[in-house]
C-alpha cells in the first residue's frame, strides 16, 4: 500500500488567518488567569480520554494535535496508563500557549512538546498509534489535507479520536450570517 501524498494543501482560499489566530492564542497565554476560561476545553478533553476506555487495545505512542495548554495530557495523567499510552507528543502552533503551564511530571507518561502547524504535520509516515485532537481542527483552513496527513502519520492499525465544534454549536453565528445574506439579497 502506497503512503498518501500529504504535504500539499488543496485549499485555494484560506478561511482563517492562521498567523492572526496563532498570535491571539499566544496573547491569551500571557494573561494571568487565562486557564480559568478553559473549562470547555477541559471537559471535552475529559470526554475524549474517556473514549479510550471503549477501545480494547493499547496505543504506546500518541499525538495530541492542537494540544493548546495540555488539556488531554492533564486528563491522561489523572487516569494513569489509560489506553496504554507511554509517550504523548503534544503539538500546537501557539508556542506560548503550548509552554504556558508547567505540567506535572508523570513517570508513566513521557511527553514531548513540539511547536508545529496543524496544517503541515512534520511527522514521518506510520509513526503514531493514536492521534487525538480536542477543539482545534475547526481553525484549520484545509481540513481534508490535514486529515490525509493524520491518516499518513498513523500506523496501519492506528486510531484517530477527535472533537470539533458541531453544526449546532454556533447557532447564533449561523442565524446572524443567514440574516445578513437575506438582507443582502433583498436589498435594492
Amino acid at each position: 500500500m502506497q503512503p498518501l501524498v500529504t504535504r500539499r494543501s488543496f485549499s485555494t482560499i484560506p478561511i482563517f488567518n492562521r498567523g492572526t489566530k496563532r498570535q491571539q492564542r499566544n496573547n491569551i497565554a500571557l494573561l494571568d488567569n487565562s486557564n480559568e476560561y478553559e473549562y470547555l476545553q477541559d471537559e471535552v478533553a475529559r470526554r475524549l480520554v474517556d473514549r479510550l476506555e471503549d477501545i480494547e487495545r493499547e496505543f504506546p505512542l500518541a499525538l495530541d494535535l492542537g494540544c493548546g495548554s495540555g488539556h488531554l495530557y492533564k486528563n491522561l495523567s489523572i487516569d494513569h496508563g489509560l489506553g496504554g499510552i507511554k509517550k504523548l507528543v503534544q503539538c500546537d502552533s501557539a508556542e506560548k500557549l503550548l509552554l504556558r503551564d508547567n505540567l506535572e511530571t508523570n513517570t508513566l507518561l513521557e511527553t514531548t512538546r513540539l511547536v508545529a502547524d496543524e496544517e503541515f504535520l512534520p511527522f514521518p509516515s506510520r509513526h503514531f498509534d493514536l492521534v487525538m485532537s480536542s477543539l482545534s481542527l475547526h481553525w484549520v483552513n484545509d481540513l481534508e489535507s490535514t486529515f490525509h496527513q493524520v491518516l499518513d502519520t498513523l500506523k496501519p492499525d492506528g486510531a484517530f479520536i477527535g472533537a470539533v465544534l458541531g453544526g449546532d454549536s454556533l447557532q447564533e453565528l449561523r442565524y446572524a450570517y443567514d440574516n445578513h445574506i437575506v438582507h443582502k439579497v433583498s436589498a435594492p
